[in-house]
């Protein structure tokens, strides 16, 4: 999604990650209020056209995790279907290239954890889940008294939803 045609204002917004907030939100169960609420405290003082923009790119994460959902771990990623965002990492870009968000959680047990990371690139949706998955291990790794399995042991694997994706280029 080109973004030259936004203002400075919305550029800042977006260095600061409110996309991301609003994705969240919107894949919360895409709750009309809440997301009002989210946008009338965190960008309601831009121009409209901003708030579009800002909207849009929210709804395009979404799609793009949805669609990579639906294909093969070893399918080559459909680079073209994550939306770019130019100031997905502000000034702090170096070895990123793609964004997810997404929860995890222990098999057995009904917590969901957010969370979120970065890969320098990926060719197959397969190498974000694992990356994701990796993270969330070394959750458990960090603090093994607080994630257990549903028996109180340490879990042996994780379940991973990606719920959102977006590219720097």
């Amino acid at each position: 999604m080109p973004n030259d045609t936004i203002t400075a204002a919305a550029h800042e917004a977006l260095r600061n990650g409110v996309e991301k907030g609003l994705a969240r939100v919107i894949s919360e169960g895409n709750d009309p209020e809440k997301t009002a609420r989210f946008i009338s405290a965190r960008i309601g003082s831009l121009q409209q056209t901003d708030v579009s923009y800002i909207t849009e790119l929210a709804n395009a994460m979404i799609k793009s995790a949805m669609t990579l959902a639906n294909i093969s771990p070893d399918d080559p990623l459909p680079i073209e279907d994550i939306p770019i965002n130019g100031d997905l990492f502000g000034d702090e870009f170096s070895g990123k290239r793609i964004y997810w968000q997404g929860e995890w959680n222990i098999p057995g047990t009904d917590e969901w954890y957010k969370f979120s990371g970065t890969v320098p690139d990926a060719l197959t949706f397969g190498e974000i889940v694992v990356s994701a998955s990796k993270l969330a291990s070394g959750y458990i790794g960090e603090s093994p008294n607080k994630f257990t399995s549903a028996t109180g042991g340490v879990p042996s694997s994780v379940n991973v939803r990606i719920t959102g994706t977006e590219r720097l280029f």
